[in-house]
């Protein structure tokens, strides 16, 4: 007889479902009804964990890019042939997170089940148990960036993103961080406020500038509106939102925060730590991966972006980003473990030199064994990147790490 599904079973099947779904922008998530209902006796048989991945799986399969175009709140219904499982969902956009929100209100295994919903019907699609899924090696986390050795950790933790102008960090937080979160990051309020009409007006009522006739690939531009967020404090009310719905949330439950940020000097940690810790975060929870691009290939991919700086800001955020990671990892008159004492990554990111693109392989394509492994690219091999300093602990760096560094960023005078 199949034993009941437990609380930290059903987390890892969450947490297992993210990883998977957040290709297309998806987060699955799953109600304490849907909890509740699922090892209740009315199914008649109990429901396994094997049983809701394998419902999941096909349901990314046959529906994935359906429910990835959701823009709006609507209440659909998963049901298994075969199975008779039931799943109500609940799916709406999160403009805050940029993902749609699966949100499973609760499961029942019932022949026959009525709703006015639409119905997303999905066939049983031979897998491995969870338990041996688990155990596999699949080729996406074989260049996973992770946090305290866990891939994809549900809740708890701040990774400050940090580097330079250009320096790829949207490419590392899509292809190499394992971990999901809501992502704070000025450049996106930048775009947001381009596109609001209102704020847009009520901007150059107060300063004069026109932002809807600007350019975000202009640097002057940029700049200017750079200011205006800082000196009306948008970006900081907007944070201040988020931290407000966080201090609500269950001391377990505290959502992944990804700071994306230049680290071009000590007060935006300080900052950071000083928002975070009160909220409940753990300072052992708090982590930074460094991205590390040699400085003349950042000003080629700054001048090729959606958004370019200027030449100054790209000096002052690079070699400001190499200063404040020189005096955090070699402890240069610093405690590090007073603003974090999580992981410390450095990940090299010229491309092409320090990371390569390879397609799936057939057999590793392990979740869905039914759609062409060619769909999509992983990170599968070269991935550059080093830990620094592991939870707990005092950062360790050796010298042939120091030398790269040294040959990536602008002169400070610190790195060699």
């Amino acid at each position: 007889m199949d034993k009941p599904i437990s609380r930290k079973e059903l987390d890892n099947i969450e947490q297992t479902l993210d990883k998977l779904f957040g290709k297309l922008e998806l987060d699955v998530e799953f109600s304490r009804h849907f909890f509740d209902r699922i090892n209740d006796a009315r199914n008649g048989k109990q429901i396994t964990s094997n049983e809701i991945v394998n419902v999941y799986n096909s349901l990314y399969d046959k529906y994935g890019v359906h429910l990835s175009k959701t823009d709006d709140e609507v209440e659909e219904l998963v049901k298994s042939i075969g199975t008779d499982i039931n799943i109500p969902l609940n799916i709406y956009y999160n403009p805050r997170t940029k993902k749609v929100i699966l949100t499973a209100k609760t499961i029942m295994r019932k022949k026959n089940f009525q709703s006015p919903n639409k119905v997303l019907r999905v066939e049983d699609i031979p897998i491995k148990s969870f338990n041996e899924y688990l155990k596999e090696e699949i080729t996406l986390d074989e260049a996973l960036i992770t946090f305290n050795k866990k891939v994809y950790p549900k809740f708890g933790q701040v990774v400050i993103l940090a580097g330079g102008a250009g320096s790829g960090k949207g490419f590392v937080l899509n292809r190499l961080l394992g971990i999901q979160g809501r992502v704070i990051n000025v450049d996106d309020v930048k775009q947001w406020i381009s596109k609001t009409i209102i704020l847009a007006n009520k901007i150059k009522q107060e300063t004069g500038f026109d932002i809807k006739n600007s350019s975000l690939k202009n640097p002057d531009d940029v700049s200017k509106l750079h200011d205006i967020i800082s000196g009306l404090g948008i970006a900081d009310k907007m944070e201040q939102s988020l931290f407000s719905s966080i201090a609500t949330s269950e001391p377990n439950h505290k959502p992944n925060i990804i700071f994306d940020v230049t680290l071009k000097d000590l007060n935006k940690l300080d900052k950071i730590a000083r928002n975070v810790i009160p909220l409940g975060y753990d300072i052992k929870n708090i982590h930074i991966v460094w991205v590390v691009t040699e400085f003349e290939k950042a000003k080629e991919q700054n001048a090729s972006r959606e958004r370019s700086v200027s030449d100054s800001i790209m000096v002052a955020t690079h070699k400001g980003a190499a200063m404040t990671m020189y005096d955090l990892i070699t402890s240069n008159g610093i405690d590090v473990r007073k603003y974090m004492d999580g992981d410390i990554w450095i990940a090299f990111n010229n491309a092409g030199v320090d990371s390569t693109l390879d397609k799936t392989e057939k057999k590793k394509n392990l979740i869905f064994p039914n759609r062409d492994p060619e769909s999509g690219s992983y990170i599968k091999k070269g991935a550059n990147y080093i830990k620094v300093k592991e939870t707990g602990k005092m950062p360790n760096i050796d010298d042939a790490v120091s030398k790269k560094i040294g040959s990536y960023v602008p002169k400070t005078g610190s790195w060699k």
